[in-house]
């Protein structure tokens, strides 16, 4: 089995392949935008260009 030490092994090292039993649900998240500790806010580059689709979406931005 995977104890959280041999987890914590894997931290910082090189890519493994891990094989599990059955099939798991990974949930990915993004943020370019978030409040820190402090209740600053704090904002990145979106290397992706998700928020200019949300925008879109949401009727931010005017459409081509």
């Amino acid at each position: 089995g995977w104890t959280v030490a041999r987890l914590k092994k894997l931290v910082g090292g090189p890519e493994k392949r891990v094989d599990f039993p059955r099939p798991m649900n990974v949930h990915t998240t993004y943020f370019t935008a978030w409040v820190d500790d402090s209740g600053d806010l704090q904002t990145r580059p979106d290397l992706y260009g998700h928020d200019k689709r949300v925008e879109q979406a949401l009727g931010l931005l005017a459409t081509d």
